[in-house]
Parts: C-alpha cells; sequence; structure tokens
C-alpha cells in the first residue's frame, strides 16, 4: 500500500505519494512508505516498481541524530511529467521521532527504473513536502520550495 501513517502526539497523519500518468498510458504512483507501484489505464492491472532507497544521514532540528539510516519516501512529494515521458520525483526521509525531514533527494522514473540526479542547490536542506516543481515550456524543471531556512 502507497499509504504512510504515523501517530504523533495522539493525531493520525496519512500520506500519500504523488501518481503520475504517462504517455505510454501507466501511472507512475510513488509511494509515501518507499515502495512504488505502476499502474496500467490500459489493462487495469498494477505492478510492483521500484522502491526508493535508504540512506545514512544525521537528523538535525529535533535533536542531532548521528549516522541514522533512513528509507526515503514520498510523503506530500512534488513530481512532474518531464517531456520526454519520464517521471520526476523528489522524495526524502520520514522519521518515526523527527517526522518529515531533510535532504530532499531527486530520481527519475524511465518506465521500469529510478535513477539518481542532481538535486538544486537547497533541496538538501529541506523535506519533500516544501518542494514544488514546475514544468516549463523550455523543458526545463523549475524547482521553489517554502522552507524559511532563517
Amino acid at each position: 500500500m502507497l499509504l504512510f501513517s504515523s501517530v504523533r502526539g495522539g493525531t493520525n497523519y496519512f500520506e500519500i505519494g504523488p501518481g503520475v500518468l504517462r504517455p505510454d498510458g501507466t501511472v507512475f504512483a510513488s509511494g509515501a512508505t518507499g515502495y512504488n507501484d505502476i499502474y496500467n489505464i490500459n489493462t487495469g492491472t498494477w505492478a510492483s516498481g521500484p522502491s526508493f532507497p535508504t540512506i545514512t544521514d544525521t537528523i538535525s532540528g529535533c535533536g542531532s541524530i548521528s549516522s541514522t539510516t533512513q528509507q526515503l519516501a514520498s510523503a506530500d512529494a512534488p513530481a512532474a511529467l518531464l517531456p520526454d515521458g519520464n517521471v520526476l520525483v523528489a522524495p526524502a526521509p520520514v522519521d518515526s521521532n523527527c517526522g518529515w525531514i531533510p535532504p530532499t533527494e531527486f530520481f527519475e522514473f524511465d518506465g521500469t527504473s529510478l535513477t539518481q540526479v542532481a538535486e538544486p542547490t537547497y533541496a538538501p536542506d529541506v523535506p519533500s513536502f516544501d518542494g514544488r516543481l514546475l514544468v516549463l515550456p523550455t523543458g526545463q524543471v523549475m524547482y521553489t520550495n517554502t522552507y524559511d531556512l532563517c
């Protein structure tokens, strides 16, 4: 299932990742748990897609935790359909104690596999849900975020 559920302060949080319809009739359903699936609109069938990797990082902001391994997930993460039909998606870790945390990483899905691509300047400093992606008429993708670095 693509849903991420957690409880913080007695409140349940339910999150999903983005779903992007590709020109070939498949939907890349990016998971809020790190797992991704592919839905074929022509056959009405689901298939497992490639999962996001884990990363090892230092968490700050909720108490410094050094060298912890976290699963990248797309809980409220941005995604964009590229002109070539590939999907650009920007997951980040979701920590069980700290919630949504940086860094935001970027991957391109080509219909079969995920390839990590370079991230914009401030992406490593923000959780993924703060990011926005917009495909420009030139085919370039603009990334912006609403995170306050001050």
